[in-house]
């Protein structure tokens, strides 16, 4: 991202999608990767210092790639997986990852597939180990929200060429995103950059609650997949609170989870705003 991803089981986004679980521009999505698209309308790219060393960077979810980006270190990167599409032109650079689900699954084929790989305690991401190895990362930027809906870190060989930093990103809240940002910062050696981009977006999240204040209060439905169901959890309900609604199915912080069309229609929504994970549009 990118995604939610249920207790017992992971849903994985259709191949070629980013999963980021990003709406339109601007926004910040559902999924783990799901932060950076909207900084990166912000990013002022800073150049590194020609007292620092470049180093090797293999981004193995996009919303690092992203970040990476919005921290001004995107000519550090050498690999990304399949997924990437921003900025533009990582989509040049070599490809670590393939997913195992055919392109143009049905949602419900979709969700079948990923249960079935979690049952059997398997990704439906497949890292090539052999371009990993020529990439020669010095750092590895992973993901440990989903097991399922990305590669996992464990599927990271245990020998290659050099023995590289490896950074996993778990935020289940905003306030964690912004520490994923934080501990890639760090590990790039850009920890004033990072530190910069997360105060503007704090400022922008400040200014859009401020905004809001005062005005009447719109009970939002958030949906993360249409079939079958699952509601938008971890920092979706954040989002809704800061743009001035309530979300009246998701809880801040918790994963999201499969429900019926009966909740929805009990639950009493002005709105309705379907955001499938990983779709592109």
């Amino acid at each position: 991202m990118l995604a939610e991803c249920d207790d017992a089981l992971r849903r994985e986004r259709a191949p070629r999608f980013r999963p980021r679980g990003l709406g339109a521009e601007g926004e910040i999505g559902p999924c783990a990767h799901g932060l950076a698209r909207d900084f990166s309308r912000d990013v002022v790219v800073i150049h590194r210092s020609p007292t620092l060393a470049m180093m090797r960077v293999v981004s193995l979810v996009p919303a690092a790639t992203e970040i990476v980006y919005a921290i001004g270190a995107i000519d550090e990167l050498v690999a990304v997986t399949h997924d990437d599409d921003y900025p533009p032109t990582v989509r040049v650079l070599p490809s670590v990852t393939r997913s195992t689900i055919p392109h143009g699954a049905s949602a419900r084929d979709i969700d079948r597939q990923v249960r079935e790989a979690g049952s059997r305690g398997e990704s439906t991401f497949h890292l090539d180990e052999q371009a990993l190895r020529d990439a020669r990362p010095d750092v590895i930027l992973g993901q440990t929200l989903c097991a399922v809906c990305a590669v996992t870190l464990d599927q990271i060989p245990a020998h290659l060429p050099r023995v590289p930093q490896v950074v996993g990103l778990d935020a289940s809240s905003i306030a964690g995103m912004f520490e994923d940002v934080r501990r890639i910062g760090a590990a790039l050696g850009r920890d004033g950059d990072a530190d910069r981009l997360i105060g503007r977006l704090e400022s922008r999240l400040a200014t859009i609650e401020a905004q809001v204040a005062g005005l009447p209060r719109p009970r939002v439905a958030c949906l993360e997949w249409l079939d079958p169901l699952f509601n938008a959890g971890h920092w979706v309900p954040e989002q809704v609170r800061i743009a001035g609604g309530d979300d009246v199915l998701g809880t801040a912080g918790a994963r999201s989870r499969e429900i019926a069309w009966d909740d929805v229609r009990a639950a009493r929504a002005e709105f309705v705003i379907a955001m499938p994970c990983g779709s592109p549009r």
